[in-house]
């Protein structure tokens, strides 16, 4: 979503609290922003994924690939590693899909029905959260990945080449554009010279 916003620390925890507050979708919902925040995939990428993609001999796999087909643009499919908090959230949320019976083939992020949820779902449930948070801004679903770049941004020290690579972006100028929120402190910074 273009100018969506990333979230900050104490908004992405309440988020999550919002998002968790139902018994049976909390569960489901909570592992897609989790896995969103942690891995930087798209929407449309996470809903890609079967519960085969996560798990494989009954334990949480340490990296996930999104096929091709699921992905924006040409490039080939892309592999992330899963840290500690994305594994929790997967496991937590698969020990409810095993509950139900369902097997590798089921989607990973599926109704009672066990139907594979829609992006306009995820961004309407989205907007429920952020607006009963009192949220503001250009918000939607997009903001788990440009979350994700911010953070690593950070973690990387800056720099902007390890960062194309943590998003699996072809382009650097796709990368930067994540960033454009950070003009702000550049403004900042030329007013306090």
């Amino acid at each position: 979503m273009k100018g969506c916003r990333p979230l900050s620390k104490q908004e992405s925890e309440s988020v999550l609290a919002q998002l968790s507050m139902d018994e049976w979708t909390g569960l489901r919902n909570s592992c897609l922003f989790v896995l969103g925040l942690n891995t930087g995939f798209r929407v449309s990428e996470m809903l890609s994924l079967d519960v085969g993609d996560v798990s494989q001999h009954g334990s949480i796999v340490d990296a996930v690939t999104v096929r091709r087909c699921a992905m924006k643009g040409k490039g080939e499919g892309r592999t992330v590693r899963l840290n500690a908090k994305a594994k929790a959230a997967v496991s937590t949320w698969l020990a409810t899909l095993n509950h139900w019976g369902c097997d590798t083939g089921t989607p990973l992020f599926c109704s009672r029905a066990r139907k594979r949820i829609s992006r306009i779902q995820v961004w309407r449930l989205f907007g429920q959260a952020f607006a009963s948070i009192g949220l503001t801004g250009i918000l939607g679903t997009h903001c788990m990945r440009k979350t994700y770049a911010d953070r690593m941004y950070t973690l990387l020290g800056g720099d902007l080449k390890q960062l194309q690579g943590a998003l699996g972006h072809k382009w650097i100028t796709s990368t930067s554009q994540y960033l454009s929120f950070k003009e702000d402190k550049i403004n900042e910074a030329i007013d306090a010279l």
